[in-house]
C-alpha cells in the first residue's frame, strides 16, 4: 500500500462517521442545528455510540495484539458494518420496529467485529492485518456471524 494512501485511511478512520461533522457543527451554529430534523437528529444519536463499540473493540484488539492493524483494515471495519449493519437497523428501530433491540444490535456488533478480527489476525499474510484480510474473514465467517442471522440481505 502506498504511504499516502495509509495516511489517508488513518486520518478518514480518525474524522469517522459521517454524522461527527454534522454533530460538531451543530454544536457551533445554532441556525444549523434547528434546521436538522428531529429524526435525524435521534439517528445519529443512537449511531455513533454503535459506532464507538467498533472502535472500542478495534483498540482493545489493537492493544492486546500489539497494533496488528493497518489503517484501511480498521476503516474496513468500521464503514462496513456501519453503513451494511448499523444504520439500517437504527432506522428500523426509530420507526418503531421491534425486531431486534439497541442492546441487541450492541451485542451482534461486539460479536461480529470479535470473530472477525481474531480470524483476520490468524489468516493475515504481512505483519499488519489488512482490508482484504477482513474483507476474507467476513466470506469465511459469513454463514456463523449474529448480523448475518438477521437477514439483512441476501
Amino acid at each position: 500500500m502506498k504511504e499516502k494512501f495509509s495516511r489517508t485511511y488513518d486520518e478518514l478512520y480518525d474524522i469517522y462517521p459521517d454524522g461527527y461533522f454534522l454533530h460538531r457543527l451543530a454544536r457551533f451554529d445554532n441556525v444549523l442545528l434547528s434546521n436538522i430534523s428531529s429524526e435525524l437528529r435521534e439517528f445519529y444519536s443512537k449511531l455513533e455510540p454503535m459506532v464507538e463499540i467498533i472502535r472500542v473493540e478495534i483498540q482493545r484488539f489493537e492493544v492486546k495484539n500489539r497494533w496488528p492493524f493497518r489503517p484501511d483494515a480498521k476503516y474496513f471495519i468500521v464503514t462496513s458494518f456501519n453503513n451494511m449493519i448499523i444504520k439500517p437497523i437504527i432506522y428500523q428501530i426509530i420507526q418503531n420496529d421491534n425486531e431486534v433491540s439497541e442492546n441487541q444490535l450492541k451485542e451482534f456488533i461486539q460479536a461480529d467485529v470479535n470473530s472477525i478480527m481474531n480470524l483476520s489476525f490468524e489468516i493475515k499474510k504481512e505483519d499488519k492485518i489488512s482490508g482484504h484480510d477482513i474483507l476474507k474473514s467476513i466470506d469465511s465467517l459469513w454463514p456463523k456471524l449474529q448480523s448475518t442471522k438477521m437477514e439483512l440481505w441476501g
